[in-house]
């Protein structure tokens, strides 16, 4: 998943028009989107647990040292329609930022 995450940066970043800026920035930028976007999935998925499914969540993420696979196929297999959800999460914070990066120009 992070390497999805990553890749779906790069490619708003691209769309949006900010392949010019110097190299240090897009890495900044970069960072700072994935970050964002890692919280956006995280809340969107922690919403759709119950309580106890997300204390599970909580010692298996402990437990693996946050492994992203382990938490990844925890989530896959608790939440309906997983990758789906996840994957309008990223598309809508995708056309945010663009939109507003586009609005600033």
């Amino acid at each position: 998943m992070q390497n999805y995450i990553q890749s779906f940066i790069k490619e708003v970043i691209r769309q949006a028009g900010l392949n010019d800026m110097p190299e240090e920035f897009l890495q900044e930028y970069e960072e700072r989107l994935t970050i964002e976007a890692q919280k956006r999935l995280g809340l969107a998925a922690i919403k759709e647990l119950t309580d106890e499914e997300a204390i599970t969540l909580a010692k298996i993420a402990e437990e693996s040292n946050n492994d992203p696979k382990k938490i990844q196929e925890f989530l896959a297999s608790h939440i309906d329609n997983f990758e789906e959800k996840m994957a309008k999460i990223l598309a809508d914070f995708g056309k945010e930022i663009i939109n507003t990066i586009k609005t600033i120009q």
